[in-house]
């Protein structure tokens, strides 16, 4: 099924959450370390939450448990820059 601007919104709990899925379908039990920078960093604090236990160490680099007001606004130049395009057609596409 072709989704386009329907898809539904998914959050950094959401990727690391299907993460311990496949994880778990491998059978790999513990990880000897997680590394991540940035949104990579983001992923590493909510395994570090959600799942510690599968964890021997987290190693989180140049990330932040929540978004200051700084990358709040270049996400919003980001949009902006996105929804400005004459093609967007609000995301559809298709």
């Amino acid at each position: 099924e072709i989704y386009g601007s329907a898809f539904p919104s998914v959050a950094v709990e959401d990727w690391v959450r299907s993460q311990a899925m496949l994880s778990d379908h491998l059978g790999i039990r513990k990880y000897a370390a997680i590394i991540g920078g940035s949104l990579g960093g983001m992923q590493v604090i909510q395994w570090s939450i959600s799942y510690s236990e599968k964890l021997h160490s987290a190693i989180c680099i140049a990330g932040a448990p929540k978004l200051s007001a700084q990358n709040i606004a270049f996400n919003e130049v980001a949009r902006h820059s996105i929804t400005s395009d004459p093609n967007f057609f609000e995301g559809r596409y298709l």
